[in-house]
């Protein structure tokens, strides 16, 4: 049996070797823990003279990290560190550093930012002044892939560079190319996108020339974060494509190619192409979702599809799941992601007041942290709350209310004028995208004030659709139809038309109500050529409602008051009542809610939606 034993566990550690190199990861995961069960029955005169335990432990929480199992991988390396630890072991110091490195990158797979962290600066500190090697290079290059996630570019930058270095001086291109591609991204933060991109691509043809699966995968993400640094969509959609097919070829889908399809969801987001989004993220959830990280990405992600397309009970569910997940994370970048869509779920819903509340928690849980990329769309997200709660306060004389909200939206205004101001010199990708983000973020400001005018809005327009972002394009016309004063059809009418057919084409539904509802306020005609066209055909309608008590249906299914009904139509506070009491009376309920219910149930909500929005004629008071 003995015999039986050791001659499995070296044959489980050929196998592993094996499996490794043909990427069959769990294979070459099984086959290292196999071994590490048997080392021990193994005489130490036949155990291969350039492994021991601690090796094993490392190689099988490498490999099981590959398949997306972050917990196992962190209970492997603390083995591995226990084993160099323990009294009379053969651990060096770069030996016992490089193990802590190992359990860091466990650690943030699995979501555990304060860990992975806590680890890596050990890590450093053991080496401190040490000489090159092979370990220290992979322990500063690790640091500086966290500092980097952290949001902390600044201080990423030289780590990386000094893990360039030592990587270069013992020939080590895997930990070379791995610090490239933080490197990368360290750049791109810091307004030097085109030597990113660049530096990037070096990194990338590196990795994949050694062969090298987790920077190859890393290294994708990374390529395609920073060209949409530099407004680059379509560029940075086809660096993830490219990304998720490496995946399969390096048989590391399950992690970095589900994490690369949830970055390709997101742009297919931006680009407006809601539909496409939706069936990548339902492709990666069935393939299993593994937790921390991937988890996290996922969740927030498909949220923002749900605020936008007016899915937003999924939205709140797919948030709250997110958050709980969340709990430990230190990489501010979905910190940040997460309160900024909350906050845009809490816009949608008409709630600024806690869409700001929102904001502030996601600036705390960054810390003061100045990376662009997590500061310029929290700003964008709180100056638009703070806004919205100003022109409430305005209009009902609360000075206090209209006080705070100024006084937040300035606030947040310096942060990310601080977060450029750490940009030493943009180049031009990178000042055309700060550009436009400040030109929004000063209109919203100016909105707030209550001087908000058209022109800055129409500014902002042709950069929306250079880039392209229909969604944020329809915003700002939106913005600016309702800058321009009443009265002025003419001037409005184009602009209101090409919002309200963008919101249409992306699936933007309450982005689309909202333009409704401001064409009837300023009694503009949509599309009068949808307005002969007989309605889809879809639900019936058994009670017998009218058009107008269909059109007040829909609004009473979004939870609108009478008062806000008689506004949106244009008749009055008394006859919205009547349409309703009579709607109650139709559908043989007792209230509102119930009214509601029941049409959102039913689909009476939907009815004739296509001929009523088309607005065949101005609504006039009944």
């Amino acid at each position: 049996m003995t015999a039986y034993a050791r001659e499995s566990g070296l044959s489980a550690i050929e196998a592993g070797d094996a499996a490794r190199s043909a990427f069959a990861f769990a294979e070459a995961a099984g086959q290292y823990e196999r071994a590490t069960e048997l080392w021990d029955v193994v005489p130490a005169a036949d155990r291969p003279h350039d492994r021991d335990l601690a090796i094993l432990y490392d190689a099988a929480s490498a490999m099981v990290a590959l398949v997306g199992d972050p917990a196992r991988a962190i209970a492997l390396a603390e083995r591995s560190i226990d084993e160099l630890d323990r009294p009379g072991a053969a651990g060096t110091l770069e030996r016992r550093a490089a193990a802590r490195e190992r359990l860091g990158r466990a650690a943030w797979l699995a979501g555990d930012g304060a860990r992975s962290i806590s680890a890596l600066e050990e890590a450093a500190s053991m080496l401190a002044g040490a000489p090159p090697s092979v370990e220290h290079a992979r322990v500063q290059a690790g640091l500086a892939a966290n500092l980097m996630l952290a949001g902390r570019v600044r201080d990423s930058a030289p780590v990386a560079a000094h893990a360039i270095e030592l990587a270069q001086a013992v020939g080590a291109r895997d930990i070379e190319a791995h610090a490239m591609s933080t490197l990368g991204v360290d750049y791109g933060s810091l307004g030097r996108v085109a030597q990113a991109i660049e530096l990037l691509e070096r990194a990338l043809a590196m990795s994949e020339e050694i062969r090298e699966p987790t920077t190859v995968g890393r290294t994708y993400a990374n390529l395609g974060t920073v060209r949409q640094m530099g407004g680059d969509l379509e560029g940075a959609l086809a660096t993830y494509q490219r990304g998720i097919e490496a995946s399969r070829r390096y048989g590391n889908e399950r992690s970095y190619g589900a994490f690369l399809s949830i970055n390709a969801a997101g742009e297919l987001i931006l680009l407006g192409r809601h539909a496409q989004a939706a069936e990548m993220l339902t492709r990666v959830e069935a393939a299993g979702l593994l937790p921390g990280i991937a988890t996290i990405h996922f969740h927030i992600t498909r949220a923002e599809l749900r605020v936008r397309t007016g899915e937003l009970d999924g939205a709140r569910g797919d948030l709250a799941i997110a958050r709980a997940e969340a709990a430990s994370i230190q990489d501010v970048q979905f910190a940040g992601d997460l309160e900024g869509i909350t906050a845009q779920l809490e816009l949608e819903e008409e709630h600024p007041d806690a869409a700001l509340v929102a904001v502030d928690r996601g600036y705390a849980r960054i810390e003061g942290g100045v990376d662009p990329r997590v500061v310029g769309p929290l700003a964008m997200y709180g100056l638009r709350a703070a806004a919205d709660v100003a022109v409430r306060g305005r209009a009902a004389r609360d000075a206090a209310a209209v006080d705070a909200a100024l006084a937040s939206a300035r606030r947040m205004l310096d942060h990310f004028d601080t977060a450029i101001a750490n940009i030493d010199e943009p180049d031009e990708m990178a000042t055309r995208e700060i550009g436009w983000v400040r030109a929004l973020l000063h209109a919203e400001l100016a909105r707030a004030e209550g001087r908000d005018a058209p022109d800055p809005w129409a500014a902002i327009r042709p950069a929306m659709a250079q880039r392209p972002t229909p969604y944020l394009e329809a915003y700002v016309l939106w913005r600016q139809v309702e800058a321009t004063p009443a009265g002025a059809s003419e001037q409005v009418a184009g602009p209101l038309r090409d919002a309200w057919r963008i919101a249409g084409d992306v699936g933007a539904r309450p982005l689309a109500a909202r333009l409704e509802a401001l064409a009837r306020r300023r009694r503009i005609e949509l599309a009068p050529a949808v307005a002969a066209t007989p309605p889809p055909s879809g639900p019936a309608d058994p009670f017998g409602l009218t058009a107008r008590e269909r059109e007040i249906l829909r609004l009473l299914a979004e939870g609108y008051t009478n008062r806000r009904i008689a506004e949106t139509l244009f008749i009055t506070e008394s006859t919205a009542g009547v349409h309703v009491s009579n709607i109650l009376g139709k559908l043989g309920v007792a209230s509102r809610t119930e009214a509601a219910t029941t049409a959102v149930r039913l689909g009476l909500d939907r009815l004739g939606a296509s001929a009523d929005v088309s607005q065949a004629a101005p609504p006039t008071r009944r």
